[in-house]
């Protein structure tokens, strides 16, 4: 993710995504609206060719790093990590997990990897963002060690159109000491 290189977790592989990846993606994670419920723009019924668009499109500038997460024991597509450059000392992450895999520290695993990678790399800091209802994304972030920054409220609409507010969490990896 952070230099390009695969990184593999205890149960995963996490691979530089290609577009040969998105039938699997589309089969594992695509079609759910429970996995799509607190993702920005994602829709409860699109067709694999819509699918498609929304992974080329919403990702696809220089300051983007894209991955899928196999599942090592199945070679499954069970997951997405997005990465975004913010600025030169942090980037913003988004992790989404199959909803079979949910529960069972899969997201946490992928998270802790991606953050070490970073922090191996010198990265100063990392950030998240989560809707204020998604529990389970929320105790993730916190229990990788992510501090909440901030909210904004009311700017997160789900997949049913709630509105939330948008928490920002913070894993600081360099700890600057002013004097």
């Amino acid at each position: 993710m952070v230099t390009n290189m695969e990184l593999n977790t205890r149960r995963t592989l996490i691979k530089k995504f290609i577009p040969e990846y998105i039938p699997g993606m589309f089969e594992s994670w695509g079609q759910d609206a429970e996995v799509g419920r607190y993702l920005p723009g994602f829709k409860r019924d699109w067709n694999m060719d819509e699918f498609t668009h929304y992974l080329l499109n919403t990702y696809k500038d220089e300051y983007n790093d894209q991955g899928v997460i196999q599942e090592k024991d199945n070679n499954e597509i069970i997951g997405y990590v997005n990465m975004n450059q913010e600025d030169n000392r942090s980037k913003s992450i988004n992790v989404i997990i199959s909803r079979q895999y949910w529960g069972h520290g899969y997201g946490r695993e992928v998270l802790k990897a991606v953050a070490n990678s970073c922090k191996k790399a010198g990265l100063g800091s990392l950030y998240a963002t989560c809707d204020s209802h998604n529990e389970a994304a929320k105790h993730i972030l916190e229990d990788a060690d992510f501090e909440m920054i901030d909210s904004i409220p009311g700017d997160r609409k789900d997949i049913d159109g709630k509105t939330g507010d948008e928490l920002l969490y913070e894993l600081e990896m360099i700890r600057v000491k002013y004097e």
